[in-house]
């Protein structure tokens, strides 16, 4: 069983440029209240850096990965803000997290105070970090949204 908890409501500031009828280009910096975590309960045996443990053995393992607080960002944007009356708008967006690192732990399982789990879980944490390579640097963003330009 797995359970992946995502950051909450995120909060920026920007600006956007417009280029011309509804096209906009933007950037700025996003703002994020907490990390994304993995929590995962084996029901069979599992290998954790090289070596096999029972479901008993881990308990339950956390996984978390830990990155800035703020980030800086560029989107493409459709829609207008600034109008009157009701609309709708679009932005797709990356947000550059920089390098982050992963921890796993394991709770209440007969081994989560053993060094020799939390050694291989080190080292299974180090390998997620090699093998995702750049892809946890930058994260893809898509916001659609409805205003109400009133005045």
């Amino acid at each position: 069983t797995y359970t992946l908890e995502l950051p909450g409501t995120w909060y920026n500031v920007g600006v956007d440029f417009f280029l011309g009828g509804p096209f906009r280009l933007g950037g700025g910096v996003l703002f994020k209240p907490d990390d994304p975590t993995l929590e995962a309960t084996p029901t069979a045996n599992v290998d954790v850096g090289g070596q096999t443990f029972t479901p008993e053995q881990i308990g339950t393992l956390r996984g978390t990965f830990v990155s800035r607080d703020r980030a800086p960002y560029a989107i493409v944007g459709l829609g207008r803000h600034t109008t009157r009356g009701f609309g709708l708008f679009l932005d797709a967006g990356v947000a550059l997290l920089g390098e982050p690192e992963v921890t796993l732990e394991s709770v209440g399982g007969t081994f989560s105070d053993q060094d020799e789990l939390n050694a291989r879980l080190a080292a299974e944490a180090d390998q997620v970090e090699q093998d995702s390579g750049d892809y946890l640097r930058a994260w893809p963003f898509l916001s659609v949204g409805v205003k109400l330009g009133i005045g």
